[in-house]
């Protein structure tokens, strides 16, 4: 099954034998004691062969932090007791409500990815963090005459915050991740994109106190709902639909997006050359062309 990628010819079952003939055989030749720079050169080989999804990797591990919602997890009680509408229990409250509205939405994602689809899902869900994000930063940009947030709005905005992030980041990015990878890429592209999202995530968290002190309150929230809108526009321009797609089927689809249309009219781009990903595919291709047309000649 994991051969089988839902084509029923024998030249797409003999690529993909090819490819993971490929892919054990790198694995199997990988020395233990490879230095830093071999193993940096083969990564940045295999980011100039699939620019495009190595691109779209980034955006995605970078923006699942700097949506905020580690924020929205991490100091609840601190955001709802800015408020001044809860006390210290009933903070603690709402933030058990918060991690179990996000593990429900989280399984129902899970149950009907493949029906609701990926994209939809992505950028309702990312949508819904950007109008969530914003309404924090009216609640604490806004004050009443008491001189507190609007302590309702702040409460709509950190679960819908939690629901959007559970509906698109959460269970969606590791998912597209591993999709739009070949076998043998896989799980570089993988481990990149835990380093990369774990980094944003001790910024995003080591920033925020400090960010409403230089920025004011309602700051931090203003810059997490810019990331995200511009994330949502590059998912819009960028990123297909992966339902039931190869790895080499959304790569095509990708060619198709506005952004990567745009890049490749610039002058720079006409210049360059085929990119390796395809000319390895077109290679397969043809010696599995030559290798049943010989064997059509034994025949005759």
């Amino acid at each position: 099954q994991a051969i089988y990628k839902g084509d029923d010819t024998s030249a797409t079952v003999e690529s993909n034998l090819l490819e993971l003939s490929h892919s054990l055989l790198a694995q199997n030749s990988v020395s233990p004691f490879r230095s830093l720079r071999e193993y940096l050169s083969e990564i940045q080989q295999e980011s100039a062969a699939h620019y495009k999804q190595a691109i779209a990797a980034c955006v995605l591990a970078v923006s699942q932090q700097f949506c905020g919602q580690g924020i929205i997890l991490n100091f609840a009680p601190e955001i709802f007791s800015q408020t001044g509408a809860f006390e210290d229990e009933s903070a603690l409250g709402t933030t058990l409500i918060i991690g179990l509205v996000k593990f429900l939405v989280t399984v129902i994602v899970i149950l009907k990815v493949d029906v609701i689809g990926r994209r939809t899902l992505l950028l309702s869900g990312v949508g819904l963090i950007v109008a969530s994000q914003f309404l924090l930063a009216l609640a604490f940009g806004f004050t009443n005459e008491n001189g507190d947030p609007r302590a309702y709005v702040a409460f709509v905005g950190t679960i819908g915050v939690a629901i959007g992030y559970a509906a698109s980041f959460g269970p969606l990015t590791w998912l597209l991740v591993s999709e739009m990878f070949e076998t043998r890429f896989r799980g570089r592209a993988l481990g990149v994109s835990t380093v990369v999202t774990y980094t944003c995530a001790f910024v995003v968290s080591y920033t925020f106190l400090s960010g409403q002190k230089v920025l004011g309150r309602s700051g931090p929230f203003v810059l997490y709902t810019l990331v995200t809108l511009i994330s949502l526009f590059f998912f819009v321009v960028a990123i297909p639909d992966m339902d039931g797609k190869t790895p080499h089927a959304i790569e095509e689809a990708m060619d198709n997006m506005w952004l990567w249309k745009y890049m490749r009219s610039t002058p720079s781009a006409n210049t360059t050359t085929t990119p390796p990903s395809l000319t390895i595919q077109n290679s397969r291709n043809n010696s599995y062309s030559s290798t049943r047309s010989n064997d059509f000649g034994a025949l005759t």
